[in-house]
């Protein structure tokens, strides 16, 4: 696991993509056509809310991920 960043507003933890390495589950690929975001917000126990965007289409899809993917982006909101 990573850290959070506190002087950067961040609140943690991260998954760390080479602890991930160890499920079967992580596939890594689409470089270029896909991008995944995750929330800090767990949907249950080992999993994530998370945004799926592709680059031919202008849809924002909502998911629940297992939170070993190591989803490289994550969705910050503004501070109010």
């Amino acid at each position: 696991m990573l850290e959070a960043n506190e002087e950067a507003g961040e609140s943690g933890p991260y998954v760390d993509i080479r602890d991930s390495q160890q499920y079967e589950e992580v596939k890594i690929g689409g470089q270029g056509d896909e991008a995944y975001f995750w929330t800090a917000d767990a949907a249950v126990d080992r999993e994530c809310y998370g945004r799926f965007l592709t680059y031919n289409s202008g849809d924002i899809q909502r998911g629940v991920w297992f939170r070993g993917g190591g989803n490289a982006v994550r969705c910050i909101k503004d501070p109010e």
